[in-house]
């Protein structure tokens, strides 16, 4: 089902994975609002791995690959149903790391919309030897514990008052040197790591900052990631979204007061659901690896997709594709047969899969 503001909309089937949208030409469509699509998928194809064989339309024996599943959600009948419904630790025990920005441009709405996030996450975190700090930035930056303190009430509340003390009047936004302080001081090596960075995204070196997120997320002396709160109208999403794709962690964005307690709630979820581990894909009968196995930060907690560019067909011909992972301590092997005869006919996913190797 699809919809624009109760505007008409014709939709074209062009093939399983590509459809075309269109307004109705009938009506006059005056361009003075956003354009918003809103549509449904079917739960069970959410619940199912999917599977897209594409045939290049002008060259022969020229393959695109596509696989994805959303791993919150039923992956098959094995996984105990109560783990997905509950996929929080109530032990997870973890150092938990604030990261604020008080930088000018966050001044007035935005610096009491993350004044009132840092609040609900505070209050959120549970009394089991896990450990926090809260660092606020700008020009410059430092933290309020020289040390990560435990979660109990006396340093919570001790935390609390400093916040509702803090204003924007730090200058100019620098994100990268406060990253690196974590990276260097604060990472507890026997914890679960999860930094939040609460942010505008006014930088001038978005690309170091993000190379920094994804050299901390994929350090095999420790377990981190990173997570990302976009806050108020007009935020530099490129920089919260990186910040989330590189530090293998999830992002919100924050427009609002109402939408404040959901969010948060969400990348607490996010931070501490379980994930699938040692992910593989393989082709049965060679025992050949399509994806090569995930061997730096191997851990998804979010909608997993897999391009592969194939050019044997004879392999591929009376084969199949086993997915294997770990998934809350057990392994699981999930097998998809290929079919070379319901190759979709198409360069879709040809360019996407290039895309990505160009990015």
């Amino acid at each position: 089902d699809s919809k624009m503001y109760n505007k008409k909309v014709i939709i074209k089937k062009i093939n399983p994975c590509e459809y075309n949208v269109t307004l109705d030409p009938s009506e006059l469509h005056v361009p003075n609002e956003d354009f918003v699509l809103e549509y449904e998928i079917d739960e069970e194809c959410l619940k199912k791995p999917q599977m897209i064989l594409e045939s290049h339309p002008k060259y022969k024996n020229d393959y695109c690959f596509y696989y994805s599943f959303n791993p919150t959600l039923t992956i098959n009948d094995k996984i105990d149903e109560n783990i997905l419904k509950n996929p929080i630790k109530e032990d997870f025990k973890g150092n938990f790391i604030f990261l604020i920005d008080r930088s000018g441009s966050m001044y007035g709405n935005r610096i009491n919309m993350a004044k009132q996030s840092l609040i609900y996450f505070l209050k959120s975190l549970q009394e089991n030897g896990s450990k926090f700090n809260i660092i606020w930035f700008g020009s410059e930056f430092y933290s309020i514990f020289e040390r990560n303190k435990l979660v109990n009430d006396t340093n919570i509340n001790e935390a609390l008052e400093l916040v509702m003390k803090f204003d924007a009047n730090m200058g100019g936004t620098e994100i990268k040197q406060a990253l690196e302080h974590i990276e260097n001081e604060l990472i507890e090596k026997d914890l679960l790591n999860r930094i939040f960075v609460m942010t505008d995204g006014d930088v001038w070196d978005v690309y170091e900052c993000l190379e920094v997120s994804k050299r901390i997320a994929h350090n095999p002396n420790f377990d981190c990631k990173l997570y990302s709160l976009g806050i108020g109208n007009g935020c530099s999403e490129s920089l919260v979204r990186g910040i989330a794709k590189e530090g293998e962690g999830d992002c919100e964005l924050v427009k609002n007061e109402e939408d404040i307690s959901d969010k948060i709630i969400y990348l607490l979820e996010s931070s501490m659901s379980y994930c699938l581990d040692n992910f593989s894909l393989i082709l049965k009968n060679d025992n050949a690896s399509i994806i090569k196995k995930c061997e730096s930060s191997s851990k998804f907690n979010r909608n997993i997709e897999f391009y592969a560019l194939l050019d044997d067909p004879s392999l591929l011909k009376s084969n199949s594709i086993i997915c294997s992972f770990s998934f809350n301590d057990k392994e699981y092997n999930i097998e998809k047969e290929i079919d070379l005869n319901k190759a979709v006919i198409s360069d879709r996913l040809h360019k996407i899969f290039l895309k990505r190797i160009e990015d």
